[in-house]
């Protein structure tokens, strides 16, 4: 309702619709998630907010990504890729490798997010999303007992967060249905 709100008060705000997206792909509301994605892209004309690789990683959950139609947000991720300097840009660029299946890469973009300590406007001493990426990387692997512990320190440092806790339990009970 609070992202609806502000995209009807300010509905050129890229941050609301990139927001708004990320709820929705958390949540598997995939259709609902490509559209603000695009939408994202189609506002961000200096393509820094780096939402590609969410589009991607949203269409992958629906649609075959290697599809020309897609091209385009390829070339975009990867242009950025090339320019990450810093834990946000490390943590897309992770999202767009997890989306197309480098997940060796993706972790490396992890651990590049996870050297910085903080990041400005912040009062969370360590990076408690480059856990919860993390996390989602080594589930999408398979490895649920090490996306499980990437979950539990993300809680360590935000504190209570359902969707982390919730990725705990998903993690437990695959682990419980492969013994």
């Amino acid at each position: 309702r609070v992202y609806k709100e502000g995209i009807e008060r300010i509905p050129e705000a890229i941050s609301i619709h990139r927001s708004m997206g990320f709820v929705f792909l958390d949540h598997g509301r995939y259709e609902e998630a490509i559209e603000l994605f695009k939408k994202t892209i189609e506002l961000d004309t200096n393509k820094d907010t780096r939402t590609a690789g969410l589009l991607l990683l949203a269409l992958s959950h629906i649609d075959d990504i290697n599809k020309p139609e897609y091209k385009e947000y390829h070339e975009i991720a990867m242009e950025q890729a090339k320019g990450a300097s810093y834990a946000y840009a490390y943590l897309k660029n992770s999202e767009y490798y997890r989306a197309i299946g480098e997940y060796e890469k993706a972790i490396e973009c992890c651990n590049l997010a996870l050297e910085e300590k903080r990041e400005k406007d912040t009062f969370f001493a360590y990076r408690h999303d480059a856990w919860q990426e993390l996390a989602y990387v080594y589930f999408e692997m398979g490895d649920y007992a090490k996306s499980k512990e990437c979950y539990e320190k993300a809680i360590d440092i935000f504190g209570h967060n359902q969707l982390f806790i919730d990725g705990v339990a998903k993690c437990e009970k695959k682990m419980s249905q492969e013994s």
